[in-house]
């Protein structure tokens, strides 16, 4: 970036952006977003600005979407029926669809793959898990549409070449 950019990104991409909006709404994570972006970027390195500006998202992100208590409720009520079932529809032969591996097992056990993590998936995540979906995958790991896409992955997966062994 040249002139202001160079010392002030964010009001650099402002200039650019033109008359759309893309500082929040909502006036507590505005004011999170503005302290994070008046950090100096010459004396917050690389390593720190994660640090500095994930609060302020986080916050946005929970206004934008919505997110309170009673959502995350209700999404974690979802879950739970959409396992059950997941659970229900499990053929004798282990598949949702017939006697073999299918489009639908693969699309179930991929849908549900961000929350069960099987060693097989090929994302890295971050480590360690937020507490919070530490305790919430422990609660559901008994589930049996949750051990049902552990054993998809391993069945059916194999070990992905982009995650090292």
């Amino acid at each position: 970036m040249v002139g202001d950019g160079a010392r002030n990104p964010a009001r650099a991409l402002a200039r650019r952006q033109g008359d759309r909006r893309l500082d929040p709404h909502h006036r507590g994570a505005r004011a999170a977003l503005a302290r994070a972006a008046a950090l100096p970027a010459r004396r917050v390195g690389p390593p720190a600005r994660p640090r500095a500006i994930f609060p302020a998202f986080r916050a946005f992100y929970r206004f934008r979407h919505g997110i309170n208590a009673a959502t995350v409720e209700a999404g974690r009520t979802k879950m739970a029926a959409a396992l059950d079932r997941i659970a229900a529809e499990l053929r004798p032969s282990g598949y949702l669809a017939g006697d073999t591996f299918s489009v639908a097992d693969l699309t179930a056990a991929a849908l549900f793959a961000p929350l069960v993590i099987p060693p097989e998936l090929q994302y890295r995540l971050p480590d360690p898990l937020p507490s919070v979906l530490v305790g919430y995958r422990s609660a559901l790991g008994g589930h049996p549409a949750y051990r049902w896409v552990t054993d998809v992955y391993r069945r059916h997966r194999g070990v992905s070449a982009e995650v090292a062994a």
